[in-house]
């Protein structure tokens, strides 16, 4: 028993009682309505649940899903797009979808008891499912009631999802008056991002119950972060308020300034960094290693701000993470959120496990990466090693894929498609490699791959460390004996996203396996300059980072001592026998560090500071062997000058990449960022035939403010991509630039210019 209508945040009873007065022991469950309709949920019935009929106990193979997902795709894939945001979570924290969810219980009834609880919902309005479940005696029920949340006076407001800085949007209130309210006050407040311009406050009157809107002018400043607007309406004693929480982002993707030197013995050196302003998120870092410099700040920051997220870079995300404490000392809370990032990373690669027991690229791939799955398998062993938890059943059906694979491998050429260099003798070299750390070593395989005559430079190296993983050092040392270390620029098309830099990192780290340290040191300055270079594949980040932690673990004795002052101000020493060191430094406009190396051997220094390019920014266009064009048209197909649209408007937008190389280029990364007043109109909700790839694309992700999709363009070839659109809030927005980049091809990359655009 419970009141027939509900009040925000006033507080109501809840009565439960058995209705033959039996005892019996219940929880007591208050939803968003609207929350439950998402999946259709029915509230609980316990009985069918405890007196179903148990399945047959017989393993069994269920291949339906994959048979029908050969023609047509399926909801599950399409709704679990995109997630990479998550490994790192913005410190802005905006939600801005509260769903009223409480639960409280269980409680234990006497017969013939009646139980009261006193409840309170929050500010919300619209409509609640209340459930009660119940058992006892083997016997089990269950009760349920929807009731309205309302208020004699509401308001119902709207936002962007997201602000840039220097933007304005009108605020529509829209004021509900259930019964007569002679005049309703409606005030706005913010909380210092946004500021409104002209009224804060506007009357509106009524003569008998109704509904009427106001606007309110809102402008951003500069400086970004979180940000709160408070709508307060007020008439004939009664109130309402309102809040939406609002993020105010810079659209421009952040870019690291680092200033490095090789300080000898005794020597005072002098570092600067000049960045013009500091964003919420930005930070400072001196970088102090006896081991050539990994660039750590600037890499680690790539890998976890990196937008694109198929299994490989999701994978290049988490890896470095496990062995950071040989990079930086963390405290207590940098620790929690290391571990929560890794602990993601294993979320979201378990998630993409398919029923061979191989990983997807793509969410909603239908078949299986083999570098993928190896790459993230290998991931999964050393987060086992390092105490993570990793679900067993996930790493049993990796074994018996990659075995299976092993096994039945073949030097055979495969139809390469877009990818231009075969790498198939690495690929099952990895492979092997990672069998063996699992410790499901496979012998007769390795072995066969062994006497290869044609093996490559690369593939003899990862199988060499796989004989050492495997406790063969002997046969190990001998497939590399007097074999070089130097690995010669290879094609960006080839089958394992692989580059040189990623490659000397992997020799490094079996130097390591054979003990051969002094190799390693030898090496160390190639895959620290691959490390430093002005660009750099997820790959080569994380395989050079994770070689370069495990060479910092083995180096011998020694200490970095230096004294240093930041900005003019001397501070706390650094005495410490790490061969790797780093100091947090406070953000600043400006940073200028002055050191002196105290201990006996020569020492790397570098200073690194995240920023931002302001929001509208003129960002030097560029076309090169990659070329892009963008043009919007409306719904009837004539072009349209999106300077200037009307509120409602719907129109499309279509980018077109051309290829003019004397090449192929493999997965092309087109990223769309359109201004926060208009709204990107998601066909694939409602239409599931447009979530196949039919449209060139190999998978797109669709994000509140911005389209990222995924291609490969052929020689000469060219593909043009759209969006539907409207344009749904009034205000001044800006308009960023589109840009199309090779994810593994350093220096591929095509982009227009930004502009302002106006919806009136």
């Amino acid at each position: 028993r419970m009141p027939e209508t509900l009040q925000p945040e006033k507080e109501f009873t809840v009565s439960v009682s058995e209705k033959a007065r039996k005892p019996m022991t219940y929880t007591l469950a208050i939803v968003d309505e609207g929350l439950l309709d998402l999946t259709s949920f029915k509230t609980p019935n316990a009985w069918g649940e405890f007196y179903a009929r148990e399945a047959l106990g017989v393993r069994t193979w269920d291949l339906f899903d994959r048979v029908l997902g050969a023609s047509s795709s399926t909801m599950g894939p399409l709704l679990g797009i995109g997630g990479d945001e998550a490994l790192k979570p913005s410190r802005d924290n905006v939600n801005r979808f509260k769903p009223v969810v409480q639960f409280i219980g269980p409680f234990a009834l006497k017969g013939g008891e009646t139980k009261a609880h006193t409840l309170r919902l929050p500010q919300y309005v619209g409509s609640v499912r209340v459930m009660v479940v119940a058992g006892g005696g083997g016997a089990y029920g269950s009760a349920e009631k929807t009731v309205a949340v309302k208020s004699d006076l509401m308001t119902l407001s709207t936002l962007p999802r997201v602000l840039g800085p220097g933007e304005e949007v009108w605020l529509p209130v829209n004021v509900f008056a259930e019964k007569s309210a002679r005049n309703v006050q409606v005030t706005v407040k913010t909380g210092g991002l946004l500021t409104v311009v002209d009224k804060t406050s506007q009357i509106l009157s009524f003569d008998e119950p109704g509904d009427d809107i106001l606007f309110f002018k809102l402008r951003s400043g500069k400086t970004t972060g979180a940000e709160q607007v408070l709508i307060q309406a007020s008439g004939d004693g009664v109130s309402f308020t309102e809040t939406i929480d609002i993020a105010i982002r810079n659209p421009n993707i952040p870019t690291v300034i680092t200033e490095a030197r090789l300080v000898e013995p005794g020597e005072t050196a002098q570092l600067e960094v000049e960045t013009g302003s500091v964003e919420p998120e930005d930070w400072a870092t001196l970088e102090l290693s006896r081991l050539p410099s990994v660039n750590f700040s600037r890499n680690i920051n790539y890998l976890l701000e990196y937008p694109h997220g198929c299994t490989e870079q999701i994978t290049s995300r988490g890896f470095p993470l496990l062995y950071i404490d040989k990079f930086t000392t963390l405290s207590d809370e940098e620790k929690q959120q290391a571990s929560a990032i890794v602990d993601e990373v294993i979320r979201q690669i378990s998630s993409r496990q398919l029923a061979d027991g191989g990983f997807m690229f793509w969410y909603g791939d239908h078949y299986s990466s083999e570098w993928a799955t190896t790459y993230a398998g290998h991931f999964l062993i050393e987060a086992m090693n390092k105490g993570y938890e990793v679900p067993e059943a996930v790493m049993s059906r990796w074994v018996q894929f990659q075995v299976r694979l092993a096994q039945n491998w073949l030097p055979t050429n495969p139809n390469l498609g877009y990818y231009r260099y075969s790498m198939i003798d690495l690929q099952q070299a990895y492979r092997l490699y990672t069998l063996a750390l699992s410790g499901n070593a496979e012998l007769g395989a390795m072995n066969r791959l062994r006497e290869l005559p044609s093996l490559s430079l690369q593939a003899r190296w990862r199988l060499a460390a796989a004989y050492a993983v495997a406790g063969r050092k002997e046969v190990a040392n001998a497939l590399v004996f007097n074999v070089t270390d130097e690995v010669e620029e290879y094609s960006f098309n080839n089958d394992t996203y692989g580059s040189s830099g990623r490659d000397q990192a992997m020799i490094l780290e079996a130097y390591l396996l054979l003990d051969n340290l002094e190799k390693a040191m030898q090496l160390a300055p190639s895959v620290a300059n691959s490390l430093s270079a002005s660009y750099i594949t997820t790959q080569s980040a994380s395989f050079g980072l994770v070689a370069m932690a495990q060479l910092a673990e083995r180096i011998g004795d020694g200490n970095i001592d230096v004294d240093w002052s930041l900005n003019g101000k001397a501070m706390a020493r650094v005495n410490t026998p790490k061969a790797i060191h780093q100091e947090t430094l406070e953000p600043g406009a400006r940073l200028s560090v002055s050191l002196t190396n105290n201990g006996e051997g020569a020492l790397y220094a570098r200073l690194s500071a995240r920023t931002i390019p302001a929001a509208d920014a003129e960002l030097e266009p560029k076309q090169g062997r990659l070329r892009l064009s963008a043009r919007y048209v409306g719904l009837d197909g004539k072009l349209l000058e999106v300077k200037s649209l009307t509120q409602g408007t719907e129109f499309i937008a279509i980018v077109t990449v051309q290829n003019s190389a004397e090449q192929p280029f493999t997965d092309l990364a087109l990223t769309q960022l359109f201004p926060s007043g208009w709204e990107i109109f998601n066909e694939r909700m409602l239409d599931e035939a447009a979530a196949n790839t039919d449209g060139g694309y190999n998978y797109r992700d669709i994000r509140d403010d911005r389209v990222l999709t995924y291609f490969n363009l052929g020689t000469g070839q060219s593909k043009s991509f759209r969006v539907r659109l409207q344009a749904a809030y009034r205000g001044k927005f800006y308009l960023p630039a589109v840009s199309c980049q090779a994810m593994y091809a350093p220096g591929e990359e095509a982009k227009n210019s930004g502009a302002w655009v106006t919806v009136e």
